[in-house]
C-alpha cells in the first residue's frame, strides 16, 4: 500500500515501513469504512489487542497476552498524555469523539525509549483533524438500540478553519451516554445479573486547538463517568489539560519547548463508603516543562534529543482521609533526558536511542533501543531491540507494602518482514517479551489490597497482517497468537503447571477479517468479523488464590455496516449497521487470579450516525 510518514515511533518523521517500531496506522477513512461507533471498535481490529475488564466495569485493552491497563499502554491525543496519574490507566468505551480523528498511530511494542514509564508495551497516538481538514461546522448525531432498549446516544460538534490573521482553530465538543451492555445473563458462579441498569457511561468533552505559525495552544476538558454493576458506585475520571509549545527553526536545527499542565480526579469513586474508598479518591496534578530538538547533519544523519522536568502532586479528595493518614499533600519530582541518532546507511536505516528517567525515590532507569530497518522496492524488514519499563504510579507507591515497590523491567525483541505494492500489503512479526518484577494488584487472605512486584512474565508470538484492494473491494485480515514461556507470575497465568493455556481473560488466537465494497460513488457496504479462541476468566467476585476459573467457548463477532454519502444533498452522510449480528455473548474477564466478576458486552445492536456539514 501507499507508504505514510509517521511520527509516533521516532523523533523525526519517517515512512511507516522504515520506522523503528511495529506500527499500524488507522486513517479517518478506515474508521468510516468499518462504521466504528467508538475507539473500542477501532482498536479491536488491531493484532494482539484484546479487551478485558478492570474493577468497577472499567474496560481496557491488553496486548499480546499481557494486561496493559495500569500504565503499560500510553494513550496520547496530539502527543498529550491521557493516562491518569494515580494508576496510569485509560478506560475505554463511549469515550473519545471518533469523528474528530484524522488518524491513529499505534506502536505494538515497547515505547519507553521515547515516552518513559507508561509506554512499556504499546503506544496509541490519536491525531485529531485540525483547521482546514475540518473546514467549517460539522454536527454528528448517533444512537443505538439493543434488546429493545437504548444502547447509546450522542451529539458531537466539530469546527475548523482559518482566522483572519492566518491562525488555525479547531474545536471539538461532545456529549454522549450509553450502556456497556443491555443484557441480563447468568454469570458462571451466580444468579441472574442485569447490566442494563448498572453499566451506564456518560461523557462530556471539549477540546480546543489553536495554531499560528509555529505557536500552538491546546486546551482539553473531559468528564467521564461509568457505573459499576457489582457495587452501588460510579467512577469518574475528570481531566483538565493545557499545553503551549513553540517551534523555532534555523538552518539544520529546530527546537520545540513545551509547557503542560494536567489536573485530574483520576479514578474517583462516587457513592461508596468513604472509609474504604477514601484512600483511593485523590486529586492529582502534573506540571511538565520539556523540549525536543533536532539537528540534521545531512540527508543521512540526524541527531534528536530532549528532556523533561515534572512535578506530580496528589492530595486526598475526602478530607477525613487526610486527617486519618496524616498526609495533606504529597509531591513527586521527576526528570528525563533522551536522545536518538538516525543513520541512513547503504543497506539499512538505524536508530540508536537512549532515555534516562529519574522519578521520585527510584534509581535512575535507562531505556536503550537499537533498530535496523529498510524498504527495498516492494519488500521491507525491521529488527528491533528495546529495554522498556513500567514506572510505579502514585497509587502503586502509596498502596505498596512498606513502599518496597520497584519499576517493572520489560525486555523486547521483534522482527518484521513485509511485502507491499500499490494495491496489496502483507507483513509478519515475531516478538519476544520478558517482563521482570511484574507489578500486580494483590489481595491477601485478610482482604488487604496492595501492589507488589511478583514474578516474571515472558511471552512470545507471531502476528500477520494483510490488506488488499481489488477494484471496488477492499479486504483486510490479521491473525495474532501469543504464548507464555518460562514465566513465574501465578497472579496472571491460568495454570502455573501448564503455561500453554495462556493468561487470564486473553485468548491465545485472534482472527480478524474485513470486507468493504463500494456499490457506487455514494454507497459502501462493510462486513467485518472477529474470531477469538477459548479464553479463561475468573468466575467469582472475590476469590483468594483460587481462581474459580471458567473456560469460555470461542467467540465469533460479525458486524455489518453501510455508509451513504450525499443523502438528499451533499451535506448529509448516513452511517448505520448491525453490530454483533450473531448476538454472541462476549465476556470481558478480569486479568488477575485475585478475582472480580466479568463484564458482558452488548448483545446485537442496531446503530446509526448522521453527519451534517454546515
Amino acid at each position: 500500500g501507499k507508504e505514510t510518514k509517521v511520527s509516533v515511533a521516532s523523533l523525526i518523521d519517517i515512512e511507516k515501513n522504515e520506522a523503528p517500531g511495529v506500527i499500524t496506522i488507522i486513517t479517518s477513512q478506515d474508521i468510516e469504512a468499518i462504521g466504528a461507533r467508538d475507539l473500542i471498535d477501532v482498536l479491536s481490529t488491531i493484532p494482539g489487542f484484546n479487551l478485558a475488564s478492570d474493577v468497577q466495569n472499567g474496560l481496557a485493552f491488553g496486548i499480546r497476552g499481557n494486561w496493559a491497563e495500569e500504565g503499560k499502554i500510553l494513550y496520547m491525543i496530539d502527543g498529550m498524555f491521557m493516562n491518569e496519574l494515580a494508576y496510569g490507566s485509560y478506560v475505554v468505551g463511549n469515550r473519545f469523539p471518533i469523528n474528530s480523528i484524522d488518524k491513529i498511530e499505534i506502536i505494538r511494542g515497547a515505547g519507553s525509549a521515547l515516552y518513559g514509564g507508561l509506554a512499556g508495551l504499546g503506544v496509541i497516538n490519536i491525531i485529531t483533524k485540525q483547521g482546514q481538514k475540518l473546514n467549517g461546522h460539522k454536527i454528528f448525531v448517533n444512537g443505538g438500540t439493543s434488546t429493545n432498549n437504548i444502547s447509546r446516544a450522542g451529539l458531537n460538534y466539530n469546527f475548523g478553519g482559518t482566522l483572519l490573521n492566518g491562525a488555525e482553530i479547531s474545536i471539538c465538543a461532545m456529549s454522549n451516554f450509553g450502556n456497556r451492555s443491555n443484557l441480563t445473563v447468568q454469570l458462571p458462579d451466580s444468579g441472574m445479573v442485569g447490566f442494563k441498569d448498572s453499566s451506564q457511561v456518560t461523557n462530556q468533552m471539549f477540546y480546543l486547538n489553536f495554531k499560528k505559525n509555529n505557536f500552538v495552544f491546546r486546551h482539553l476538558m473531559e468528564d467521564y463517568n461509568f457505573q459499576s454493576t457489582f457495587e452501588p458506585i460510579h467512577s469518574i475520571t475528570r481531566t483538565l489539560l493545557d499545553e503551549i509549545n513553540y517551534t523555532y527553526t534555523k538552518n539544520k536545527f529546530s527546537i520545540t519547548p513545551t509547557l503542560r499542565y494536567k489536573w485530574q480526579l483520576p479514578w474517583n469513586t462516587q457513592y461508596g463508603n468513604q472509609i474504604f474508598y477514601g484512600p483511593q479518591n485523590t486529586v492529582t496534578q502534573r506540571t511538565n516543562l520539556g523540549f525536543t530538538s533536532s539537528y540534521n547533519f545531512n540527508i543521512n544523519y540526524n541527531l534528536s534529543f530532549g528532556g523533561n522536568l515534572y512535578n506530580d502532586g496528589y492530595k486526598y479528595f475526602y478530607s477525613p482521609t487526610q486527617i486519618a493518614t496524616g498526609v495533606k499533600r504529597n509531591y513527586f519530582f521527576g526528570y528525563s533526558v533522551f536522545s536518538e541518532l538516525f543513520l541512513n546507511l547503504k543497506f539499512t536505516k538505524m536508530f540508536i536511542g537512549l532515555r534516562c528517567d529519574k522519578y521520585n525515590d527510584f534509581k535512575s532507569f535507562w531505556s536503550p533501543r537499537l533498530t535496523a530497518s529498510k524498504s527495498y522496492k516492494h519488500f521491507f524488514y525491521k529488527a528491533l531491540a528495546n529495554v522498556s519499563y513500567k514506572v510505579p504510579t502514585i497509587q502503586n507507591i502509596v498502596q505498596s507494602d512498606n513502599a518496597g515497590i520497584k519499576p517493572e523491567i520489560i525486555r523486547e525483541m521483534q522482527f518484521q518482514l513485509g511485502y507491499y505494492n500499490k494495491n496489496f500489503e502483507i507483513s509478519s512479526t515475531i516478538f519476544y517479551n520478558k517482563l521482570d518484577g511484574l507489578i500486580v494488584f494483590f489481595v491477601d487472605s485478610l482482604q488487604n489490597e496492595s501492589y507488589k512486584n511478583r514474578g516474571k512474565m515472558n511471552t512470545r508470538g507471531i502476528e500477520t497482517e494483510m490488506k488488499w484492494k481489488i477494484g471496488k473491494l477492499k479486504i483486510s485480515a490479521n491473525h495474532s497468537f501469543y504464548q507464555p514461556f518460562n514465566s513465574t507470575s501465578s497472579d496472571v497465568l491460568i495454570e502455573d503447571s501448564n503455561e500453554k493455556l495462556g493468561t487470564f481473560s486473553f485468548p491465545l488466537h485472534k482472527l480478524y477479517f474485513g470486507f468493504s465494497y463500494q456499490l457506487n460513488k455514494d454507497v459502501t457496504i462493510n462486513i467485518f468479523e472477529t474470531f477469538l479462541s477459548k479464553k479463561t476468566i475468573v468466575a467469582s467476585k472475590i476469590t483468594i488464590h483460587n481462581s474459580g476459573a471458567t473456560v469460555l467457548k470461542n467467540e465469533n463477532n460479525i458486524n455489518i455496516t453501510c455508509q451513504i454519502q450525499n443523502l438528499f444533498d451533499d451535506k448529509l452522510k448516513l452511517n448505520f449497521g448491525i453490530y454483533n449480528v450473531l448476538n454472541t455473548k462476549n465476556y470481558y474477564g478480569y486479568a488477575y487470579k485475585s478475582g472480580y466478576q466479568p463484564m458482558i458486552g452488548m448483545g446485537r445492536e442496531l446503530f446509526f450516525q448522521i453527519k451534517y456539514s454546515l
